[in-house]
């Protein structure tokens, strides 16, 4: 496919499939790890020993508790939107 092209574009094209490859490469890194900490968290909470910490129980009973921090404003508007 690429040995009738000019040289410059059978550059052109390797660089952008070189690209390609190291993006899909990102991607599945990114979601091997998410789905390993997703598998984690999930066999923690079935044996019972969750990581959560007080805090994040109040956040998650209490959305609006979220609104001390910088983006306060933020979460009180999406709150608010529900």
């Amino acid at each position: 496919m690429t040995g009738d092209m000019d040289p410059k574009t059978n550059f052109a094209l390797i660089v952008i499939q070189t690209e390609l490859e190291r993006y899909k490469y990102l991607v599945r890194s990114y979601l091997r790890a998410r789905i390993a900490k997703v598998r984690e968290r999930r066999k923690e909470k079935e044996n019972g020993r969750g990581r959560e910490t007080n805090s994040e129980a109040e956040a998650e009973r209490c959305p609006a508790s979220l609104g001390s921090g910088p983006l306060g404003p933020f979460f009180a508007y999406a709150a608010s939107i529900d």
